[in-house]
């Protein structure tokens, strides 16, 4: 048996196996990859269902604080018969820094 020869022998037996480890690192690392994608999507999604009820709380809370911020609101609460007008300034100065 000749160099040449021992040299084919071996290449019969390498070339396939580096096919095949080529294949499965390739096909792996796209599994790995597709998993990785789906569990940051799932993480996501869980985020945003956790996120969701607490901004829509600020969000009503925000909506209320305005509401009641408004002049015609918060006049109407404020005055009294027979104030001055700087009677009414200060009392609804007072009332906005309370709401704040």
């Amino acid at each position: 048996m000749s160099i040449g020869d021992f040299f084919m022998e071996i290449t019969k037996f390498m070339l396939p196996g580096i096919l095949v480890a080529g294949t499965v690192f390739f096909l792996l690392n796209k599994y790995f990859a597709n998993e990785n994608r789906k569990r940051l999507y799932e993480m996501k999604i869980n985020n945003q269902k956790a996120a969701l009820p607490i901004r829509l709380a600020a969000y009503e809370r925000l909506t209320i604080l305005l509401e009641r911020m408004s002049a015609n609101n918060l006049i109407l609460r404020v005055i009294e018969p027979g104030m001055s007008a700087s009677n009414l300034h200060a009392a609804l100065l007072t009332e906005i820094r309370a709401e704040v």
